[in-house]
């Protein structure tokens, strides 16, 4: 069975609060749907503005958006790698089949381990936050999930 590891108030410098229930509810389903064991939220929540707990963007406001690392048998995920990126694929795009509407990975972006995954405007991105910097395998996940 999949489950979401909330580890954020251990490993966050700032995003250290809970993910809202609907996002646990969209990890817990793509883990499920694309047999990944654990999802590793180690940045989650924060406070909004005017807070000064707070760092980058709104998508993380009231647990909306998490970052997070894959892993099956203990093993972190590495989209880089050939014989883990459809498994990762697959993990994007049902979280968009799910609701997410925000994915940001890349190795540039947070490494080849890691993605956050939250609601807001509907994008993709990679390093710089940018869309143009997205990956092809991230666009075409996230197009399939879309449909």
């Amino acid at each position: 069975m999949a489950r979401v590891k909330e580890r954020q108030a251990q490993l966050a410098s700032i995003r250290k609060l809970p993910i809202s229930a609907k996002l646990l509810a969209v990890l817990e389903g793509a883990a499920a749907d694309a047999g990944v064991d654990e999802v590793v939220v180690y940045s989650g929540g924060q406070e909004k503005a005017p807070s000064k707990k707070r760092t980058g963007s709104a998508r993380h406001d009231n647990g909306n958006a998490a970052d997070v690392w894959l892993s099956i048998k203990g093993r972190q995920l590495n989209f880089d790698t050939a014989s883990d990126r459809p498994t990762v694929a697959a993990f994007v795009t049902s979280c968009v089949k799910r609701g997410a509407t925000g994915i940001g990975a890349a190795a540039d972006y947070m490494g080849p381990t890691r993605l956050h995954v939250g609601f807001g405007a509907r994008a993709t991105w990679g390093a710089a936050g940018k869309a143009a910097n997205a990956p092809k395998w991230l666009r075409d996940a996230y197009a399939k999930g879309a449909k």
